[in-house]
């Protein structure tokens, strides 16, 4: 029974929940296929009709399904998995903007570095650079800083304050 099935789908080109993927009606198989036995089975039921090959076929018989047989298909599904959930990423593939992902995440505020020399801040003593990370605030606002980080010595630490900065203000908000 489950033979059939199978060889009604791929007769109709449909995957096992019943979705037709290539519209099309026909099963070649000859007397020497493992299918035939089964396709003559499903010619008796009336699922099937079959036709004589020819030099196109190599010989081997053509079957079609029938109407009875589509419905003995749609009857024998498995059930079709749930979609899965939509993700910011399938939203951001779907826009038809020209805005990265990050900018897609952050509404266009995204964090940027700001860097400064400071005395000290190097080997020996000498100048080097210190440096905090910042957000704007949105539009109209956007030249106003929403987020900022402290100044720091690295850019990994000017990143790591900006994070703290970013949940306090996030916890304060909520």
């Amino acid at each position: 029974m489950s033979d059939w099935v199978e060889i009604l789908r791929h007769t109709i080109g449909a995957d096992q929940y019943g979705h037709i993927r290539h519209d099309r009606n026909y099963f070649i198989t000859g007397e020497g296929g493992k299918d035939w036995l089964a396709c003559v089975g499903l010619v008796s039921a009336g699922y099937m009709t079959s036709r004589k090959g020819n030099a196109a076929t190599g010989g081997d018989d053509i079957f079609f399904a029938t109407r009875a047989g589509r419905e003995f298909v749609q009857l024998n599904n498995e059930p079709a998995p749930e979609p899965r959930k939509r993700t910011k990423a399938d939203e951001w593939r779907d826009r038809d903007g020209c805005e990265s992902f990050g900018e897609f995440l952050t509404n266009g505020r995204l964090p940027v570095f700001e860097q400064r020399q400071a005395y000290g801040n190097a080997p020996r003593d000498r100048y080097g650079y210190e440096y905090r990370m910042y957000r704007y605030e949105a539009y109209p606002y956007d030249y106003r800083r929403d987020v900022e980080g402290e100044w720091c010595g690295t850019k990994k630490e000017a990143k790591a304050s900006y994070k703290a900065a970013l949940k306090e203000r996030q916890r304060a908000s909520a």
